[in-house]
């Protein structure tokens, strides 16, 4: 019973440290407000790999965070997500 407890316990310090570790705040990169951590799909890109829509200048981002226009992404490669 005890052992169990113990088990449970650390399985959920284990999944309170992955997630705090491996979710990044992103930001927009037009306006650099703070995205919503939890996101609606506006389109069908977004809802295959991801993506925002800023709520406050409309600009359509990736999941990591760079502008795109047109359906191409402006910015190509990584990019470090700081707010400016």
């Amino acid at each position: 019973m005890r052992g169990d407890i113990i088990i449970h316990l650390a399985a959920l310090i284990f999944i309170f440290c992955a997630l705090y570790f491996l979710v990044k705040v992103r930001y927009c990169a037009k306006c650099h407000v703070k995205l919503p951590f939890f996101r609606r799909p506006h389109n069908f890109r977004q809802f295959l790999i991801g993506g925002w829509i800023c709520p406050k200048c409309g600009s359509e981002l990736d999941r990591e965070g760079n502008l795109i226009e047109n359906g191409k992404e402006k910015v190509k490669g990584k990019r470090k997500n700081k707010k400016i």
